[in-house]
Formats: C-alpha cells, sequence, structure tokens
C-alpha cells in the first residue's frame, strides 16, 4: 500500500512538470529579434519586440509613448529616461483617458523583467491599440547593459 502511494505522488509530480513539449531550448531563448520584429511566444501569439536601443532612440520621438507599467512604488524608485506614463499593467484601461492616438502613436510597454508589460502589451492589443512595441527585456536588460534609471521628475 505505502509503495503504490509513493509510487502515484511520483507519478503525479512528473505528470504535472512534463512541459508537454512546449519548451523552449537555451539556445531559442537566448537568441533576441531583429529590431521590432514579431516574436511567437509559446501561446503562438504575435508580438512586437524592442531593445534598449529602440528605447534610446525613440524616447523623445514625436508620436512614441512609452509607459512603465509597475507600481506607483517602483516606478518612483526610477524608471527608464523617456518615459512618460506610470501605469500599473492591472490598470492599463487608464490609458482611455491620456491624449494617444490609436493610429498615430506608437506605445511601448516596459516592467521590471518583461511579464508584466507582456500582460498589458496585451491588453493593450485587445483593447484595439496596434502600434504597441514590448520591451521584453525590460529594467533587468535595461540596467545589465549599464543604462540607469532615473527619478520619475527627471525624466
Amino acid at each position: 500500500m505505502r509503495r503504490i502511494l509513493i509510487t502515484s505522488i511520483i507519478l503525479a509530480g512528473l505528470i504535472a512538470c512534463s512541459d508537454n513539449g512546449n519548451a523552449q531550448t537555451t539556445s531559442q531563448m537566448s537568441q533576441s529579434p531583429a529590431q521590432g520584429q514579431p516574436t511567437v511566444a509559446a501561446n503562438q501569439v504575435t508580438e512586437e519586440v524592442v531593445d534598449a536601443n529602440y528605447i534610446k532612440e525613440k524616447a523623445d520621438a514625436p508620436h512614441v509613448v512609452i509607459i512603465d507599467v509597475r507600481t506607483p512604488d517602483e516606478y518612483n524608485a526610477g524608471t527608464i529616461p523617456g518615459t512618460d506614463y506610470n501605469i500599473d499593467y492591472r490598470h492599463i484601461g487608464q490609458i482611455k483617458q491620456l491624449d494617444i492616438d490609436p493610429k498615430k502613436d506608437t506605445i511601448v510597454v516596459f516592467c521590471r523583467s518583461g511579464r508584466r508589460a507582456k500582460i498589458a502589451y496585451h491588453a493593450l492589443r485587445d483593447m484595439g491599440y496596434k502600434n504597441v512595441r514590448l520591451y521584453a527585456g525590460s529594467l533587468i536588460d535595461w540596467t545589465q547593459k549599464g543604462n540607469q534609471l532615473v527619478p520619475p521628475d527627471k525624466k
């Protein structure tokens, strides 16, 4: 009886941990797409991904809106220079209150690691914004590349 129970627990753990063939190899994860090119996520949804260089080039460009989707406390601790707005990803619907033209403006979202930015990216797309970009590396990538964060009032 005890063996059956232990075997069942081990089998259940193996089943729960299986990836159903959806895992990426290390080489797949380390490859970064060309600037602004779509990438296919595990769920087969295409995203427009950008990198730190894109952020630097477009920070002051007209019709480019950079949004930090972290919490206000995180934002107040420092953000990427050129960030236009801080909207917590859970409240991304507030973007409708801003003067952003969905046809002319390109929206770039980022957070700390990219997870919340990806959620915000898809929410914006679902709201009808088509010119949305995801800085998937977000602040981790930004700081690893030696770039500095600035206080929100110095952006």
